[in-house]
């Protein structure tokens, strides 16, 4: 019984470890580029932790599988900006000038705007700093999988090896797209932008892109399905 405890304690740290350096690699390009950052948060469900600095919210939830996210100022900021623990703080320092220039006044630095590098380095470099970082992890506790925890938490690390390289893949399913979707929705857009389409909407390009690519997959399944019967 112990022994299945620490096998499972050590799954949640793992995971949450690798959940937060997944969401570090987002946050740590998005300042260096100085996108207004509106929310960083770690894990899903309840919240274990919830603290503002500056105008940027720090979240900290109970379940590291639910992933993660850092919100910048964009075109979808008003959802976090109605959140209740967010309006809560907005109330208590909205004569703050602080809290206007990063949010209210921000919004022409919406990440919509910015280069493809940019959009590039602050969207890919999230699973790419966990791939690199759980297979250094994972290349370490190897060794001490006879200890429970230390087994748990090579299972949690080597399944956010796979969980990073499938990021990297474009694919959105049910409200939800990968790094990679998220990469080639905004260079498109950004591309559509340059070539004179000013007027087209980012929410609009989004609903046509994930059926863009359902067809992309489900023509890249048919050509591979007889390799794999043969």
């Amino acid at each position: 019984m112990f022994q299945l405890v620490a096998c499972c304690l050590g799954m949640y740290l793992g995971s949450m470890i690798c959940t937060f350096v997944h969401e570090l690699g987002h946050y740590i390009p998005a300042r260096l580029f100085n996108f207004s950052i509106l929310r960083f948060k770690v894990g899903g469900g309840p919240e274990l932790l919830s603290l503002f600095r500056g105008s940027t919210q720090y979240v900290f939830s109970i379940l590291p599988l639910a992933g993660g996210s850092v919100h910048v100022v964009s075109n979808e900021s008003s959802a976090i900006l109605k959140s209740r623990s967010y309006s809560t703080f907005r109330n208590q320092v909205e004569n703050s000038q602080e809290f206007s220039d990063a949010v209210t006044g921000a919004m022409s630095n919406r990440v919509e705007s910015r280069s493809t590098f940019q959009l590039a380095v602050f969207i890919l470099f999230g699973p790419i700093l966990e791939f690199v970082f759980s297979l250094f992890l994972f290349s370490i506790l190897r060794h001490f999988v006879e200890i429970p925890f230390f087994k748990g938490m090579v299972i949690a690390v080597f399944f956010h090896l796979l969980i990073a390289v499938s990021q990297l893949v474009p694919f959105y399913l049910r409200r939800v797209g990968t790094d990679g979707f998220n990469f080639l929705l905004f260079a498109s857009f950004a591309l559509l932008r340059k070539l004179g389409f000013v007027n087209i909407s980012i929410d609009v390009f989004r609903n046509r892109a994930k059926y863009v690519s359902w067809i992309c997959w489900t023509l890249i399944l048919i050509v591979l399905a007889p390799h794999f019967f043969n």
